[in-house]
């Protein structure tokens, strides 16, 4: 399901008998720092103890990545930079996240 993080459902749309997504997939996340209270708040809201968060995430500019990584750092628990064998840019991350 896609989800606009920037104008979320509110956190009772997801129904009891539905639950709590267990893995929840982000790609391309946060290019501006203005991004990433909006998608902090929202995955604080839609995650619960057994869901498991896979970030895919490219440092841009400064301000956004220590931004991201202080926020990431106080929402999730676990935080594992997942170790690829793919030759990608030291800029980009696989992001395993738990609360």
């Amino acid at each position: 399901v896609e989800l606009d993080w920037c104008n979320p459902p509110p956190a009772d749309a997801i129904s009891k008998d539905d639950g709590f997504p267990e893995v929840i997939l982000i790609a391309d996340c946060v290019w501006v720092e203005q991004l990433v209270d909006p998608l902090m708040k929202c995955l604080s809201t839609f995650c619960h103890k057994n869901s498991y968060v896979v970030i895919t995430y490219q440092r841009r500019g400064a301000a956004a990545h220590e931004k991201f990584w202080m926020q990431l750092r106080r929402t999730f628990s676990s935080i594992q930079d997942v170790e690829c064998n793919l030759l990608k840019p030291e800029s980009i991350s696989l992001l395993m996240c738990h609360l």
